[in-house]
Parts: structure tokens; sequence; C-alpha cells
């Protein structure tokens, strides 16, 4: 009975010695096959699994440097060589001169003619000459506020004008070149042309015949034709003349005075 019990445990022994192996085994088979299949699996997916490390440290130098410094194309600083340029993909830039580099001679030129133009003074335009209107005798002067006797009014009275004697029908020009501003018929004074000159001055012409040369607006140069003689109403009785007046900043002057000419 006793002995039969003893071979019972013992074989119970056996039995669990042999069990543990058995699922030792069974768990590096388990392990095995995962790690298979997981390197196949790996390797369908991504190829190769081998990674090459290059022995060569010169390439990885140079790897290293092409991200650790900026690309030439922005490596514009203010050390760059003026005359130095640089390219890009399909564009060339020139390098910006620094702030130490001297100014282009053609530009100081430049800027010493702008400065000379603007310090220069203007010009003073040339003096106006004049000329007599018609080639005859001044037989009245300008009397200013002094009275002159009117011969045909049988007074006295002030004479703002000279008055030049000639015959019928004679040529008048234009003391200076200007502008026709007027022509128009006064029942006193006659045809009667203005002209407006240089300075301020303004010449007007008395007793012309109705028929004249210009008009208003019409550009005149010095001694140009500007009608003939005709007859004064308020001068009647002093004969064929042309009575010249005029004004300087819009008072009456001495005509012989503005025009230089002795009286």
């Amino acid at each position: 009975m006793n002995k039969i019990n003893f071979d019972n445990k013992k074989s119970e022994g056996f039995f669990a010695r042999k069990g543990f192996y058995i699922a030792l085994a069974t768990c590096l088979i388990a392990v095995g096959a995962a790690t298979w299949t997981a390197v196949n699996t790996f390797s369908s997916l991504g190829g190769d699994t081998t990674l090459d490390v290059p022995s060569d440290t010169s390439s990885q130098q140079d790897i290293s440097s092409d991200f650790s410094r900026p690309s030439s194309m922005y490596s514009v600083v203010s050390g760059v060589d003026e005359s130095s340029s640089y390219t890009s993909s399909s564009e060339e830039y020139e390098s910006l001169p620094s702030e130490s580099s001297e100014p282009d001679a053609s530009s100081e030129d430049t800027a010493s003619e702008i400065q000379a133009a603007q310090t220069d003074p203007a010009e003073p335009e040339p003096a106006v000459t004049y000329v007599l209107p018609v080639s005859g005798t001044i037989t009245k002067k300008y009397s200013g506020t002094e009275l002159q006797y009117s011969s045909t009014y049988n007074d006295w009275r002030i004479h703002q004008g000279i008055d030049i004697a000639a015959d019928s029908g004679a040529e008048v020009a234009a003391i200076a070149g200007g502008t026709v501003t007027e022509v128009y018929s006064d029942p006193l004074w006659g045809t009667t042309i203005v002209i407006e000159h240089r300075n301020g001055v303004v010449s007007y012409y008395s007793g012309l015949d109705s028929e004249t040369n210009v008009q208003a607006g019409d550009a005149v140069s010095t001694s140009q034709k500007i009608g003939k003689l005709g007859t004064i109403p308020c001068e009647s009785a002093d004969g064929i003349h042309l009575h010249l007046g005029i004004k300087q900043n819009g008072e009456w002057v001495s005509p012989l005075e503005i025009m230089g000419i002795g009286q």
C-alpha cells in the first residue's frame, strides 16, 4: 500500500517537471515565431533593413556645413568686395557698395552743375531800344503838370504826350516790340492803337487813319508799320500830326524820357 503511494508521488513529480519544460519550449517557439514574423513584415514594408554608415567623415562634414552656413545668394554683408558679383539660379546680382565707398565722380559733377545753376543769378534782360514812330518834327512836348496853350480850344491845358507833325498818310511804326492790346476809334483822339511793351510800358498812337495794319492780339516788332496818319479832332487846329502818349505802370510819363531821346 505504501509502495503504491510512493510510486504515484514519483510519477507525479516526473510529469510535473516534464510539463514545465514543455511549457518553456512552447514559449521559446512562440517568441521565435513572433520575431520571424516581425522581421518578414518589416522587410516587406521598408526593404533592406541594413543601414550603411559611411566611414568617411568628410562627406558628413560637407553635408553639415551646407546647413550651417547660408547660401551665397543671401550672404550680402558690409564686408563683401564691391567688385564681386554673385549668381542665384537664374539671375545675376551685383553686390551693393559699402557705406565707405567713394561717390561717383559723375554724380559730383552733376551736383555741382545743379548747384551752380541754382546759385547763378539770372541774366538781366537786354535793354529795350526805342525809335520814333514817324519821321517828322516834334511840335509839342509832354508838359506833365505844366499847362500849355491849345489852339483848338483856345485855352490852357495839360499835354500828356508829344505831337510829331508829318504829312497825311505818312507811315506810323511801333516804337518797340510788344503786343497790340487795343485798336479803337475815339471821337476826340481819332483812331488809336495801344501796344504793351516790357517793363510796364504802354504806348498810345492817336490821330491815325481808320485803316490800320494790326488788330488786338497781334505781336509787333520794333519799327513795324502799324498804320498811317489821319486826323485828331481835339487837336485839329495844330495840323496833321501823330499824338504819342506813353504810360509806365499806369501813369503818364514823358515819351522822350522813356525812349531816351534828347528833348
